[in-house]
This record gives C-alpha cells, sequence and structure tokens, in this order.
C-alpha cells in the first residue's frame, strides 16, 4: 500500500515537471511592405520563457525560403524580409529545430513589371552608316560640282 502511494506521488511529480518544463513558442505576424509589395515585412517574435538559440526555418509557400540562426531573448522579436515572386496569397511557416513553429498568411497585389522596351527608330540604329552615306553625297556633290564648271 506504501509503494502504491510512493509510486502515486511520484509520477504526479513526473507529470507536473512536463507540464511546467519550458520549450520555445513563436509569434510570426505580417508587419507590412517595404519600398514596393515584393518586399514584405515580417515580424518573428519569442513569447516563451526559453531563449531560442536556434536556427529559424522560413518555409514560404510550401518550398524553403532562408534558414537563418537567431538568439532571441524572452519578448524579444526579429524582422525578416521575404521577397515574393508573384501577386497573391502566400502563407509563410517559420520553425526550429525543436519543433515550435508559426505561421501567418498575407496577400500582395502588385502589378508584374513588364520588362522596359528602349523604342529606338531606324536612324539612331545606323549613325554610321547614314553619316558614311552624307560624306559619300557631300563628296559626290562637290566632284559634280568642280567637274561641271570645268566643262563650261
Amino acid at each position: 500500500m506504501i509503494k502504491e502511494k510512493i509510486i502515486f506521488v511520484a509520477m504526479i511529480f513526473l507529470s507536473l515537471s512536463l507540464v511546467v518544463a519550458q520549450h520555445q513558442k513563436l509569434d510570426v505576424e505580417h508587419l507590412g511592405f517595404g519600398k514596393t509589395q515584393k518586399e514584405t515585412k515580417i515580424g518573428i517574435r519569442n513569447v516563451g520563457n526559453d531563449v531560442i538559440d536556434d536556427t529559424l526555418n522560413l518555409v514560404l509557400d510550401g518550398e524553403i525560403y532562408t534558414k537563418t540562426r537567431v538568439n532571441l531573448e524572452p519578448l524579444s522579436g526579429y524582422v525578416a524580409n521575404v521577397f515574393v515572386e508573384k501577386p497573391g496569397e502566400h502563407i509563410l511557416l517559420v520553425s526550429t529545430s525543436d519543433g515550435s513553429y508559426d505561421s501567418v498568411t498575407f496577400f500582395t497585389t502588385y502589378q508584374e513589371e513588364k520588362p522596359t522596351t528602349v523604342t529606338t527608330n531606324f536612324l539612331e540604329k545606323n549613325k554610321i552608316v547614314f553619316s558614311i552615306l552624307v560624306v559619300l553625297l557631300i563628296f559626290g556633290i562637290a566632284t559634280w560640282v568642280v567637274t561641271r564648271k570645268t566643262k563650261l
């Protein structure tokens, strides 16, 4: 009977230690945009009581975006710049190696940039050719004028 009570009390203490055990907690939020909507600012905060000295894995739309080594004290944060290629809805998952994670969904609505084309006309493309033609034309007219006067 005493053994059963001791085992019961030991189980309670072991269970309490699991409940009270510290683990990392992340909070991820969309803070806004940079100069364009392609540059998205993401806030990553440590909301737990434990220091996060780990690698943060940033997964954008199911593909690994980057891995960043951080040292976050409790209630401190980190701002990550995420560059997205296409407009629309995006999901960013941030996780650590111990299994804590959080995600955020954000929308971008920018216009995709069209490649800028420089319009040049035929004259601008062939300046050297036209310069040579003008010199030859002047030389031809001068030759014609000189030869015509000598015949008169």
